[in-house]
């Protein structure tokens, strides 16, 4: 490994961690090794026919999207429906901008086992607005 060239690449490594005030006023919450993050459904955007959601043809693909930026990906429409077919279903994207109150959002654990004790964020579990999803 070249000098210079470990993790971080020369500067902190705080600086390329998702510990931010910004994520976590909006996108997770790092108080404790479970690791949660607010995501937001497509299927729910999809089914609830949000006037946000938009079609927009890429490089010979069909790809959806938010025009809020409440998720900050477009989808690959045919892979989307290709996985909503499956048991387990699309699943959720990280949220990116705060979402509105029709947006079918949740809060994602990615590492319950690590604190098996009550959480120490639960303002920020309640914080996702909880649409039927």
């Amino acid at each position: 490994m070249a000098p210079g060239r470990g993790v971080g690449y020369g500067r902190p490594v705080s600086e390329h961690t998702d510990t931010s005030a910004a994520f976590a006023a909006v996108g997770g919450c790092r108080e404790c090794p479970v690791r949660c993050t607010r995501v937001v459904y497509p299927s729910h955007c999809v089914a609830s026919r949000c006037p946000s959601l938009y079609l927009a043809d890429r490089f010979g693909r069909r790809v959806m999207g938010c025009t809020h930026g409440v998720f900050g990906v477009e989808v690959d429409v045919e892979r989307f429906r290709e996985l909503q077919r499956s048991r387990a279903g699309f699943g959720g994207l990280r949220v990116w901008r705060e979402p509105f109150d029709h947006c079918g959002c949740g809060v994602e654990p990615a590492f319950e086992h690590r604190h098996p004790g009550e959480c120490v964020n639960p303002g920020f579990r309640a914080s996702a607005p909880l649409s039927a999803v």
